[in-house]
């Protein structure tokens, strides 16, 4: 009865034909835009599983926002209580590309963040092809890139630096 009425009324006809043709461009867009991910994201997805593995006592979650531009990719949760964001980079490289998003958001959060870079020709680099950097260095990482000196290089010594988030003379008992 519904589609019999909406085709003889051509207020409503026409009403249909606008609505399918903004659901069609919906799922289109949404389409391409989950390629789009899926192309882009794939060698830090890998990094985020090899993390993931290799520091499994950090409870982290990974952050897909796309409505807060620059927020970190991960979320982690240490032992003592504390949260840290992480930042992922998988480079080619010595240059580490950030946007003008995440160069402010590490600026405007200078604590408790860090940018791991995983190297994919560690051959060039003098270091393990994991490093860690504090999220306040973000200027000199984007200017030098992986010339900046590392906090932590390797996956055991970035686990024990997420570890000691949180520690203070306080919690020492000092």
């Amino acid at each position: 009865f519904c589609y019999f009425y909406c085709v003889h009324n051509p207020y409503l006809s026409y009403i249909l034909r606008v609505c399918q043709v903004y659901i069609l461009r919906f799922y289109f867009v949404s389409f391409l835009w989950h390629c789009y991910l899926k192309k882009s994201m794939q060698p830090e997805a890998k990094f985020y599983k090899e993390l993931k593995k290799n520091i499994p006592h950090i409870l982290w979650n990974r952050l897909e926002n796309l409505s807060l531009l620059g927020m970190p990719d991960l979320l982690g949760y240490n032992k003592k209580q504390c949260f840290f964001t992480v930042e992922l980079k998988v480079v080619k490289s010595n240059k580490i590309k950030f946007s003008p998003h995440q160069i402010a958001w590490h600026r405007t959060h200078p604590e408790n963040t860090f940018i791991m870079v995983k190297a994919l020709d560690p051959c060039s680099l003098k270091t393990s092809s994991i490093s860690m950097f504090h999220g306040s260095s973000i200027m000199a990482l984007a200017r030098y890139g992986m010339k900046v000196p590392a906090c932590a290089c390797g996956f055991p010594a970035c686990a024990l630096m997420f570890d000691e988030i949180g520690l203070t003379l306080e919690n020492l008992g000092a």
